[in-house]
């Protein structure tokens, strides 16, 4: 929920808040703090934001509904798709708020790619405060925390993902070459997360889930779709498959 800003986190501990369960933390903590959230947010994209910020939030509340695809998310935003190249160049090379990724199976120069928000924070605030705050200020708190609750599982399982990403690069399990997601493949097949060499023709390939799973049968799932898998980014001949399923029991 509060991304990796040091300081929200002394807040928390301030209030006694860091152990407490999600609607506590929701209803004393993010919807408490809303005021102090929405400064801190601001202090982040203002005043670089300022001239465009209805632009520049209608882009991030759209990914941050899960609409990954630039064309999908100048619609929701209200631009052209030929005006992206004006707005996202500052959303993801300057203030490094948003990653463009390509399918770790193409080649860096592929159209096909898909944009992400970078920071729980920044995520979460247009997922779910953004849009309520015209509730909120009414009062409507008990509604909204419902209304988040219903949905924060979808958006545990991204922050999952985004959290075994780093600590799966910060000690890998092998030299490598590539690295990221599977999505928008041919085959129609999706992959948390990859990485594979060249040198080893080797493909190493990680499922993230939530909850308790039977590992044996998802990493059989897992093996047999890296094994249909057609890279472009790299030469591998009949690699060697490997892969692990992750969930909170591995944090």
């Amino acid at each position: 929920m509060f991304g990796t800003n040091p300081r929200f986190y002394e807040i928390l501990d301030q209030f006694n808040l860091l152990r407490s369960n999600t609607e506590k933390i929701l209803k004393h903590g993010w919807l408490g703090f809303t005021v102090l959230f929405s400064d801190e947010l601001n202090k982040m994209l203002l005043p670089e934001l300022k001239k465009s910020s209805q632009v520049y939030s209608g882009l991030l509340s759209a990914m941050a509904k899960g609409i990954q695809d630039a064309n999908e998310i100048a619609s929701h935003a209200g631009v052209s798709s030929t005006s992206l190249a004006n707005y996202l160049p500052f959303l993801t090379n300057d203030l490094e708020l948003v990653s463009k990724e390509i399918p770790v199976t193409e080649r860096p120069n592929s159209k096909l790619s898909r944009y992400i928000i970078k920071d729980p924070f920044i995520l979460f605030w247009y997922r779910y405060v953004q849009k309520n705050l015209a509730l909120l200020e009414m009062g409507q708190t008990e509604r909204v925390i419902r209304l988040i609750a219903d949905d924060l599982p979808n958006l545990e399982g991204k922050v999952l993902e985004m959290v075994f990403r780093e600590k799966i690069l910060a000690q890998p399990p092998m030299e490598f070459d590539v690295a990221g997601t599977v999505f928008k493949s041919r085959a129609g097949i999706e992959i948390d997360f990859l990485i594979a060499s060249q040198k080893e023709n080797r493909i190493h390939a990680y499922e993230i889930k939530r909850g308790k799973v039977n590992r044996d049968a998802e990493l059989n799932r897992l093996i047999g779709k890296a094994a249909r898998l057609t890279f472009k980014s790299i030469k591998l001949h009949n690699p060697q498959i490997t892969g692990e399923v992750l969930n909170l029991d591995d944090m």
